[in-house]
C-alpha cells in the first residue's frame, strides 16, 4: 500500500504530527511521500492508495489560502483519506470543513486525528496555552493512529468502518468567516509595523508567508495577498515586523474568546508574564 501525506504547516506543528503519523504506517510496512498540499499534483495522487490530509486550525477553520489549494486538488476518485488538523486553543470546525473538503475532491474519509498544540498566533503566544505541545507522548499517540491506518483501510472497503462527519457549531460559522476574510485585522487589530532599521535581511519572513505576500527587499512589508496569519511577525528574529495590539482586539480577546480558555489564564492581563 503507498500512501501519500500531504499538508499545510506554518510553525511547524503540522509537520511534526504528519511525521509521526508517518512513521506509523512505515512501522506497518508502508510507504509513505510526504509533500506540502500546494505541491499536490496528479501524478501523486493518483499513484497513492491511500490519502493524507493535515492542517492547522486558524480563526476556528482552515487557513484561508488552504481552501484555494484544496480546490486545486486532483480528484480523489474514491480513494480513502485520513485526515489530521493541529489546534493551539479550540479545533472549531476546521475538521468539518477539511471532510467537506475531501468529499467535494471525491474521497472516502477512512479516519480523522486532532491534536492539541502551543498556541503560536502573535498575540495569543504571550499566555503560553499548551506550551511545549506537541510532546513525546502526543506524537506517540499520532503514531499509534498511522499504525492503525492499514487495518482500517480493509475495514473502510469491508463496510465494517463507517466514520461519522462532525458536527458544526453554528456559533463559529459568522465569527470564523469574519476572521478568515481579514474582518479582524481591519477591526481588531492594528497594522502591521515595519522597521527596517531592524531587518537581518534574512529572508524568513518571505519563505513562512503561505502566499507569497511578505518580502524584506528593498525594506520589510507585506502585499495586499495577506491573510492575516501573523506568520510574518511571528518567525521575525529581530522585531523587524511588529503586529501591535490594540484596546478592540484585547477586549474582542476578553469577551469573545474568554470561553475557550481557563479561568486562570484570564487572571493575567495582556502582556503580563
Amino acid at each position: 500500500m503507498k500512501v501519500a501525506s500531504f499538508f499545510f504547516s506554518l510553525t511547524g506543528n503540522t509537520k511534526k504530527i504528519a511525521r509521526a503519523i508517518s512513521l506509523g504506517i512505515e512501522r506497518a510496512g508502508h510507504a509513505v511521500e510526504e509533500t506540502l498540499i500546494s505541491e499536490a499534483g496528479d501524478r501523486a495522487v493518483g499513484d497513492a492508495d491511500v490519502v493524507g490530509l493535515g492542517t492547522p486550525v486558524h480563526a476556528w477553520g482552515l487557513p484561508l489560502h488552504l481552501e484555494d489549494d484544496l480546490k486545486r486538488l486532483p480528484p480523489l476518485r474514491d480513494k480513502p483519506v485520513f485526515i489530521f488538523i493541529t489546534y493551539g486553543h479550540d479545533p472549531g470546525n476546521a475538521m468539518a470543513h477539511l471532510w467537506d473538503a475531501v468529499t467535494r475532491r471525491g474521497g472516502r474519509i477512512l479516519a480523522t486525528f486532532q491534536q492539541v498544540c502551543s498556541d503560536n498566533h502573535y498575540h495569543l503566544r504571550r499566555y503560553r496555552i499548551n506550551e511545549g505541545r506537541p510532546d513525546e507522548g502526543d506524537l506517540a499517540r499520532a503514531e499509534e493512529f498511522g499504525l492503525e491506518i492499514p487495518g482500517m483501510v480493509g475495514a473502510l472497503k469491508s463496510g465494517d468502518l463507517r466514520p461519522v462527519r462532525p458536527r458544526v457549531d453554528p456559533n463559529l460559522l459568522e465569527l470564523s468567516r469574519r476572521m478568515s476574510t481579514g474582518w479582524a485585522n481591519r477591526e481588531l487589530m492594528a497594522k502591521k509595523r515595519y522597521h527596517p532599521e531592524l531587518c537581518e535581511r534574512c529572508g524568513q519572513c518571505e519563505e513562512i508567508c503561505p502566499v507569497g505576500a511578505a518580502y524584506f527587499e528593498p525594506m520589510p512589508g507585506c502585499g495586499p495577498g495577506c491573510t492575516g496569519c501573523t506568520g510574518c511577525a511571528m518567525i521575525c528574529p529581530s522585531g523587524a515586523i511588529d503586529i501591535p495590539s490594540n484596546t478592540a482586539f484585547e477586549f474582542w480577546m476578553r469577551t469573545v474568546l474568554r470561553g475557550h480558555y481557563s479561568p486562570d489564564l484570564w487572571k493575567r492581563g495582556p502582556g503580563d508574564e
